[in-house]
C-alpha cells in the first residue's frame, strides 16, 4: 500500500535513493518503435500549501478535522504532480493520502528529523513520477541536524527530491521549504544554504523548482540570493492574489523550464473556502526542451 511505502520513506531523514529496478530505457530512445524517439515532453504541475499545523485552538470550520475533507476535495481538483506542505504534521499527511489517491511522500519531523513535529513534506502522483533520491536538510549553521538557526525563532528545514517522469525519463530538483517568520538573517542565509545545496547536487544543471511558504514578499533581498525565477512574475497566465490574507507570501521559483500559468486556489469546496490561513498556490511548467 501506498501509505506503507511513505511510512517506510519516512525515516530516511538526511537522504536516500530509489531501489533499483524499474529504470527506463535511456533517453532519446523509443522501445515500441524500435528507435530515435520523438521528444514528447510532459507538462509538470506544481502545488505550495501551507496546511496551517494541527492544533487543539482551532474549532469550527478552522479545526483541522472539518478542513481536512475540503483540502483533499481541493487537491483532487487540481491534480497537482507535486505537492510541497509546510506546518504539515504527520498525521495531517497521512490524512491527506488517505483521502487522496496514488500519492507518496517523503518528510520528516523538524523538531528530531523523525516524527516530532512540523514538516516540509513532497507528496508526488507516483503514477507520472518516481522519487530518485531525497533527503531533508536543517536551515542552520548545522544542517545535516535538528537545530535552530541564526535568529530563527523556529527550527526551519528544507526538503529535497530528485525526481524523473516516467513517460519521458526527464528529472529535476524540487526543494520544498518554510523560512522563519522572525529572523531576518535566517532568511536570507537560509535561502543562500538552498542555493548552495542545490547547486551542489545539481552537477548536471537539471531544471529545479524552489517552493513554499517564505515569509517574504515580492522584491525581498533573499530572493535575489536563490538567483531564480518566480513563476507568479513570469508566467503567461498569472494572478496576484493574496497568499495569507492580502499579503503574497507563498512562493513557486523555478530555472531552466518554461512557466505556462500561476494560480493562487481560492475555490469552493465541500461547502467551504477556507482551506488554511494560507491560500494554495500552483504552477504548470512546460518540460520540452
Amino acid at each position: 500500500m501506498l501509505s506503507a511505502l511513505a511510512a517506510g520513506v519516512l525515516m530516511l531523514a538526511s537522504c536516500g535513493k530509489e531501489s533499483p529496478g524499474n529504470e527506463l530505457p535511456p533517453p532519446g530512445t523509443d522501445e515500441e518503435l524500435g528507435g530515435p524517439a520523438v521528444d514528447r515532453g510532459f507538462d509538470l504541475s506544481v502545488m505550495s500549501f501551507n496546511v496551517r499545523l494541527l492544533t487543539s485552538s482551532d474549532t469550527g470550520e478552522k479545526a483541522w478535522a472539518n478542513r481536512k475533507k475540503p483540502v483533499c476535495s481541493m487537491i483532487k481538483d487540481k491534480k497537482p504532480m507535486v505537492i510541497g506542505v509546510q506546518e504539515c504534521y504527520i498525521s495531517q499527511r497521512d490524512d491527506i493520502m488517505s483521502g487522496t489517491s496514488g500519492y507518496i511522500a517523503y518528510g520528516v519531523g523538524r523538531d528530531d528529523g523523525k516524527s516530532k513535529g512540523e514538516t516540509t513534506s513532497l507528496l508526488y502522483d507516483s503514477s507520472v513520477l518516481t522519487m530518485k533520491e531525497f533527503g531533508t536538510y536543517w536551515l542552520s549553521e548545522t544542517p545535516d541536524k535538528a537545530s535552530l538557526g541564526w535568529d530563527a525563532a523556529c527550527k526551519r528545514t528544507a526538503t529535497w527530491a530528485l525526481m524523473q517522469h516516467k513517460g519521458t525519463g526527464k528529472r529535476f530538483y524540487v526543494i520544498n521549504t518554510h523560512l522563519d517568520h522572525v529572523g531576518t538573517t535566517a532568511q536570507t542565509l537560509g535561502m543562500k544554504l538552498i542555493k548552495e545545496k542545490t547547486d551542489a547536487m545539481n552537477r548536471d544543471g537539471l531544471p529545479v523548482i524552489v517552493m513554499g511558504d517564505m515569509n517574504l514578499e515580492p522584491g525581498s533581498a533573499a530572493f535575489a540570493v536563490l538567483g531564480m525565477e518566480n513563476s507568479r512574475e513570469v508566467a503567461k497566465k498569472s494572478d496576484n492574489i493574496g497568499t495569507f490574507s492580502s499579503k503574497l507570501i507563498d512562493h513557486i521559483f523555478f530555472k531552466g523550464l518554461d512557466v505556462l500559468s500561476y494560480e493562487t486556489i481560492n475555490g469552493h469546496y465541500d461547502g467551504t473556502t477556507y482551506l488554511s490561513d494560507h491560500r494554495p498556490i500552483m504552477s504548470t511548467f512546460n518540460f520540452r526542451k
